[in-house]
């Protein structure tokens, strides 16, 4: 979270881009709208000059839109064009007065544009350069020489500080939904968390481990190196639950989840498949650290301590079929899950506490 509240923009929060590159458009169409209707409003009445600086800057709009919508996001050639273009109009307007005065009026809806286009940082950097345009303009000595129109004293006092109100307000509204939707984002991301993840044991579910799986699968396919599915099950699961109660049998399925997380590497895929079975991915490994995988996570079980209500330890097994899988083999993920369960009871068949390993060919 706090790499995202250091976003410069929106476009950085990657699950949102999509909505940032909207808003984009949506301020360059409207920037573009009103470039154009003051272009016609100042050709009715026979304002040339005007006109042609008002189309010339809805041109510069559309070229934005465009090269948004060629590039999907606000590149640094956008934002210069975008930032040189504004800061023109922006001195035009009140140096020249515009159309009898009114023109430096439209400046008071930039904030509003700007931001959603470059940003807090870029933005709120254009924002300060404007505003001390403004005074600079209109309080001092050398800037109201260099003016053509007549203001007032009144407008010349007043229009710096209603300036400044309208880049706040653009400032709160970007804080605003810059807040709504790092808030969004966090809820997706709790969600998300909540559905790839077994609440009781803390361990991943089948459906993370079946989207992870095929990602994995395609890189390694590139490399000569063999993998392994390791499907384990709790032995006598069932009498545990039937004899001592669902709570203690949950407390087994916790600590041996603890015990599984020690088994692993962080490269390796595990999950709770199940009820009593949890299963792992091996992506790079040779047959005989894939056995003796089995082997240590037999070992690891067996010292799992859960005691009943009479404080007596309970006995805690675990079963495991080990399928090989060497990178030779195309074999479709079902086929190996199915060898593992078979090889799985061929563990129980043998004694349960104890792995069976079979090599895909």
């Amino acid at each position: 979270m706090k790499k995202l509240w250091k976003a410069e923009s929106f476009a950085q929060l990657v699950d949102d881009k999509y909505r940032y590159y909207l808003q984009m458009q949506l301020a360059c169409v409207v920037l573009g709208a009103t470039g154009l209707l003051m272009s016609l409003m100042n050709v009715l009445t026979g304002k040339w000059e005007m006109a042609l600086i008002t189309f010339a800057f809805f041109l510069v709009c559309f070229i934005n839109l465009f090269l948004l919508r060629q590039y999907k996001h606000m590149s640094w050639v956008n934002s210069l064009i975008f930032e040189v273009s504004v800061s023109l109009i922006c001195g035009y307007f009140l140096i020249t007065g515009g159309a009898d005065g009114f023109s430096p009026y439209w400046i008071l809806i930039l904030p509003f544009c700007v931001m959603p286009l470059l940003g807090r940082k870029r933005g709120g950097l254009l924002l300060l350069f404007m505003q001390v345009m403004i005074i600079f303009f209109l309080w001092t000595p050398w800037g109201r020489e260099l003016l053509t129109y007549p203001y007032s004293g009144t407008f010349c006092s007043r229009f710096p500080v209603v300036f400044l109100v309208s880049a706040l307000f653009g400032l709160g509204f970007e804080a605003s939904r810059y807040m709504v939707i790092r808030q969004m984002f966090a809820n997706q991301e709790k969600v998300q968390l909540l559905s790839e993840t077994d609440r009781l044991t803390g361990l991943k579910n089948r459906y993370w481990f079946q989207e992870q799986l095929g990602k994995i699968n395609r890189e390694d396919k590139e490399e000569n190196k063999c993998a392994a599915f390791l499907l384990m099950d709790i032995d006598a699961f069932k009498v545990i639950n039937d004899t001592w109660g669902h709570q203690i049998g949950d407390r087994v399925l916790v600590e041996v989840a603890k015990s599984l997380k020690e088994a692993f590497h962080q490269e390796d895929l595990l999950c709770r498949w199940g009820g009593e079975e949890f299963l792992a991915y091996l992506p790079a490994c040779t047959p005989q650290e894939a056995e003796r995988a089995g082997n240590v996570i037999c070992d690891l079980v067996r010292n799992v301590k859960v005691k009943n209500e009479e404080d007596e330890q309970i006995k805690v097994t675990i079963s495991v079929g080990v399928v090989i899988v060497p990178y030779t083999v195309q074999v479709e993920n079902s086929a190996a899950f199915i060898e593992a369960d078979k090889q799985l009871y061929t563990a129980k068949r043998n004694g349960r506490d104890c792995i069976s390993v079979k090599t895909l060919e």
